[in-house]
């Protein structure tokens, strides 16, 4: 009778958690957060120069014309994404939260 060998599925797990950690360690390395970040902030800068001379010439202001309005780009998988992650959290929390209070009993 031949027994069928199990798949071990840590090596594969290893894998996956090695490939999220590359994906996010280029993407540190890249700094494409940063750049966008300084994007916004020239963005701003430029926004605030506009301001300025448009109080020193007397000009009409509104806010409108110097804040650019922030684009949406949430969809249905981040928005599923965000709520795992939200759950996750719950569940962890109140996980923690049990096994604390069950080593305080054990040690009090």
């Amino acid at each position: 009778m031949e027994t069928k060998k199990k798949k071990n599925i840590f090596p594969i797990i290893m894998i996956l958690f090695f490939i999220i950690f590359m994906a996010l360690y280029f993407t540190g390395v890249t700094d494409i957060y940063q750049y966008r970040a300084h994007n916004k902030m020239s963005i701003t800068k430029e926004a605030m120069e506009r301001f300025e001379s448009d109080i020193e010439s007397g000009k009409d202001i509104s806010i409108e014309d110097y804040i650019t309005p922030i684009k949406d780009y949430t969809n249905g998988i981040s928005k599923l994404g965000n709520k795992t992650s939200n759950m996750v959290e719950e569940f962890m929390s109140k996980g923690i939260k049990k096994s604390f209070k069950l080593l305080a009993s054990l040690f009090t």
